[in-house]
C-alpha cells in the first residue's frame, strides 16, 4: 500500500506542476514571465494574495492590451505573472503598477471671470475632437494636443502643483456613454474622493477644474455648482474604443499590495 500511496502522491504532485507551469508542447511558445517581488520579510495573508493576481490580471487586460494573462506561481517572497504570445518590455511592465493616468488639477493660472489678470487665456475646442488653446506670456501659445508636456509645466504648474484628484479616489466601477458630444466616461469616487470633491467645488465656483488623462487634457469644465453626490462625468473622450479603455483601465482598481517588479523575461 504504501509505494503505491506514495505514487499517488507522486503522480498529484507532477500533475500540479503540468498546469501551472505547462511544457513545451501545450504552453506559449512565445510571452513574458514578469515576476513581483513582495516587501522583503513581510508575509501577505492568502485574501491579498487573490487581490494582487486579480488587480495584475485586470490590468494586463486594461494596460497592455493582453486578455489571457495568468498567475504561474507564487513562492514566499514572489509571484510570476505569465503573459502567453506577447513580448513586453520592462517599461510596459512597469505600466501595471502605476496608477489609473486620471488627475483632476486646479486651473489657477488661467483667467476666469472673477480673475482675469492671471497670466494665461484659455481656448475652448471648436470640434469635438480639437484642442484646447493656450495664450500665455511673451505671446507664448500651447496647444493641449501637440504641447502636453509643456502644458502641465507652464500653464498647471506641475510637478510643484500637485493634483486635487488623481485615479486612486475613483472606485472601480466606471462606465462609459455617448453624448451629444462624443463619448464620456462615468466615475463615482471612493468616500475621501468624494468629499475632497465636495469641498473643493464648494470653495471654487467659477474655477477651471481641468481632467487629465494618461498626461493629456480631455476636458476642462467650469465649476458651476459643488458635486454633492461624489460622481461626475468625463468628456472628452474622441471614440467610444478610447472611452472603454479608460474604463477597463479605471475599473482595474488600486494595487493592493506594494510590490515591486524584479525581473521581466521574454521568451
Amino acid at each position: 500500500m504504501f509505494p503505491i500511496f506514495r505514487r499517488a502522491l507522486f503522480l498529484i504532485a507532477a500533475f500540479a506542476v503540468f498546469s501551472a507551469v505547462g511544457c513545451s508542447s501545450l504552453g506559449p511558445k512565445t510571452g513574458t514571465r514578469i515576476t513581483f517581488a513582495f516587501p522583503k520579510g513581510e508575509h501577505i495573508r492568502r485574501e491579498r494574495l487573490a487581490e494582487l493576481s486579480r488587480y495584475l490580471i485586470m490590468r494586463c487586460s486594461g494596460v497592455l492590451d493582453v486578455q489571457n494573462a495568468r498567475v504561474e506561481s507564487v513562492t514566499n517572497d514572489s509571484l510570476v505573472l505569465l503573459l502567453p504570445e506577447k513580448r513586453i518590455s520592462m517599461e510596459d511592465a512597469a505600466k501595471l503598477l502605476k496608477g489609473t493616468g486620471l488627475e483632476f488639477y486646479h486651473l489657477e493660472r488661467v483667467a476666469t471671470k472673477s480673475h482675469p489678470d492671471r497670466p494665461w487665456q484659455m481656448r475652448l475646442p471648436t470640434r469635438t475632437s480639437g484642442s484646447y488653446i493656450f495664450s500665455g506670456p511673451d505671446a507664448k501659445r500651447i496647444d493641449s494636443q501637440r504641447h502636453k508636456e509643456l502644458l502641465l509645466k507652464e500653464v498647471v504648474g506641475w510637478p510643484v502643483e500637485k493634483p486635487v484628484l488623481d485615479g486612486d479616489d475613483v472606485q472601480p466601477n466606471a462606465s462609459s456613454r455617448e453624448t451629444g458630444k462624443g463619448w464620456a466616461v462615468r466615475v463615482r469616487f471612493t468616500r475621501n474622493g468624494a468629499k475632497t470633491l465636495r469641498d473643493f467645488t464648494r470653495a471654487n465656483r467659477g474655477e477651471y477644474l481641468a481632467v487629465f488623462y494618461n498626461g493629456e487634457l480631455i476636458s476642462a469644465p467650469v465649476i458651476q455648482d459643488p458635486i454633492e453626490n461624489g460622481e461626475a462625468y468625463i468628456t472628452g473622450f474622441k471614440t467610444r474604443a478610447d472611452a472603454e479603455i479608460a474604463v477597463s483601465r479605471l475599473n482595474s482598481g488600486v494595487l493592493p499590495e506594494a510590490v515591486r517588479i524584479k525581473s521581466v523575461r521574454t521568451f
